[in-house]
C-alpha cells in the first residue's frame, strides 16, 4: 500500500517548509548586528538629524584655533533599546541638541561613537561629543 501524499499535498508541504525556513532565516538575521551603521554612514547621516551645527574634528580644531569657536564641555549620550539603528541615532541626535542648547552653544564635535553589545543582546549607541559656541 502506498502512503505517500498526493502531488498537491507534496507542493503544500514543500511550500510550508520553504516558508518556515524563510522566517527562520529572517529571525536569525534580526538577532545579528546587521542593523549597525558603519562609520562613514554614521558621519554622513547623524549631522542631518541634529539642528545644531556639526563640526568635524578638523574643522573644529581650525575654528577653535582661528578663534571662531570655543569648545564648551565634553558630554556623552546613550540610547539603549530594541529600536532600529536610525531610531537610536534620532534619539541621540535629540539628546545632543538638548545638551548643546543647555550649554549655551550652537554646535558640536563628535569625539567618538560606538555600538555596544549588551548582555541581553540589545545594542546601545554611545556618542561622546563636545559642545561648541561659534560665531554666527
Amino acid at each position: 500500500m502506498n502512503i505517500s501524499p498526493s502531488p498537491p499535498e507534496n507542493k503544500l508541504v514543500l511550500l510550508f517548509r520553504a516558508l518556515v525556513l524563510h522566517f527562520f532565516i529572517i529571525a536569525l538575521a534580526s538577532c545579528s548586528s546587521g542593523d549597525r551603521i558603519d562609520s562613514e554612514e554614521f558621519y554622513r547621516s547623524f549631522p542631518r538629524l541634529t539642528a545644531s551645527t556639526f563640526y568635524s574634528k578638523t574643522s573644529a580644531l581650525t575654528a577653535v584655533k582661528d578663534k571662531h569657536c570655543a569648545t564648551l564641555s565634553p558630554h556623552s549620550v546613550r540610547t539603549n533599546s530594541n529600536a532600529s539603528a536610525i531610531t537610536k541615532m534620532r534619539n541621540n541626535a535629540s539628546q545632543v541638541d538638548g545638551i548643546v542648547i543647555a550649554d549655551g552653544g550652537n554646535g558640536y564635535q563628535i569625539n567618538h561613537f560606538e555600538w555596544e553589545q549588551e548582555l541581553d543582546s540589545t545594542e546601545q549607541l554611545l556618542i561622546e561629543f563636545s559642545t561648541m559656541l561659534c560665531e554666527a
